[in-house]
């Protein structure tokens, strides 16, 4: 079953980053009987974003990515086979008490087929803050 994004989502529900060619997504579907409206994040929550990749010659099914989360000095790497798979969509599901309260920040790298670069790979990099937890 494809995951879409309920329209009008909240600005800490959804994000993209990057631009031109290559968007990286960060959906987390809806709680239930939650509607379009901004909610915090408490420590102890575990989320569960549905993540996004599109990039030209770009497959998340057939290439590699990692994500990383972190907040102060706690860090926790995700490689793709680590992340949630239900035959189309991947989900980043996790436990906000691995990371304390704070700005929870992700960084994604994906490893895109490219014949222009030595080892036949391209590596594009993004940061950017995900949310933040609240005691």
């Amino acid at each position: 079953m494809r995951y879409s994004p309920p329209r009008g989502a909240p600005h800490n529900n959804m994000l993209v980053l990057g631009g031109g060619t290559f968007v990286v997504n960060f959906a987390r579907p809806p709680l239930k009987n939650e509607k379009d409206m901004e909610y915090p994040v408490y420590l102890g929550t575990k989320l569960k974003y549905l993540v996004t990749i599109t990039a030209a010659g770009f497959s998340m099914v057939e290439h590699n990515f990692d994500i990383v989360l972190s907040r102060g000095s706690n860090s926790k790497k995700f490689e793709k086979d680590e992340l949630v798979f239900d035959g189309e969509n991947y989900f980043l599901a996790f436990d906000t008490s691995d990371f304390g309260a704070g700005d929870l920040n992700a960084t994604v790298t994906a490893y895109v087929p490219d014949s222009d670069f030595s080892d036949g790979i391209r590596t594009e990099v993004f940061k950017t803050k995900l949310t933040n937890i609240k005691v």
